[in-house]
């Protein structure tokens, strides 16, 4: 099941998506960019929603794949 949710982490678009969220959340953290976050996405709510699922669900998926021991999530 875990391979199931974090497969996208491995594909060169699922980095690609990793690495834009956390420059979007960057540059908002220090006040540019502020009006990206808030941008309407029909399905979803607004871009702010879609990054902090990205952030959430990518870093988890990054940190098991790296510090977790494959036992654990046998």
């Amino acid at each position: 099941m875990i391979d199931t949710i974090c497969g996208w982490t491995n594909e060169t678009w699922g980095k690609g998506l990793i690495a834009g969220t956390l420059i979007i959340v960057g540059a908002t953290h220090f006040g540019w960019l502020s009006g990206v976050a808030d941008t309407s996405v029909p399905v979803f709510g607004n871009v702010g929603n879609v990054m902090g699922w990205v952030a959430i669900i990518g870093g988890a998926c990054l940190l098991g794949a790296c510090c977790i021991s494959p036992e654990v999530t046998e």
